[in-house]
């Protein structure tokens, strides 16, 4: 599984489970929907609630960059627990000194640091790879 498809499968599942909690919310109170929305935007909880769930789905997918950019586990470790303690400034930060390598990694749509771990863990010492020009000598 690429690293695009675990995003997009955290994603859904976040936004899911908002989707899920509002509804049994809503059948738990059983009032109508119209009825529920209106006291989800007037109730200063459910506000909180909202803006809680947000930071942290942003803060986990945040994460989830970190983590598969990073070049060893113990550089995403330390930068997901200052992300977390601190907030989105780290993000900032980490854009910052990262923006290079993710742009790349987007824009060429691969991802070799996976692709080394993976033989890595495959016991291939070397890799003799065919670069097109699509690539722009990605693999060297």
């Amino acid at each position: 599984m690429n690293q695009m498809n675990v995003l997009k499968a955290v994603t859904w599942l976040g936004l899911l489970g908002f989707v899920g909690y509002s509804i049994a919310w809503l059948n738990l109170s059983s009032v109508s929907v119209f009825t529920g929305l209106a006291s989800i935007f007037v109730d200063p909880w459910s506000i909180t609630f909202g803006i809680f769930l947000d930071l942290i789905l942003g803060l986990i997918l945040f994460s989830i960059i970190i983590y598969l950019n990073a070049e060893s586990k113990k550089v995403a470790a330390i930068w997901i627990v200052a992300l977390f303690a601190i907030g989105n400034v780290v993000s900032a930060i980490y854009l910052l000194f990262n923006w290079k390598k993710i742009a790349v990694k987007i824009s060429t749509g691969l991802n070799r640091s996976l692709l080394l771990r993976w033989l890595k863990t495959k016991n291939v010492n070397s890799c003799q790879c065919v670069v097109s020009s699509e690539y722009n000598g990605f693999f060297k």
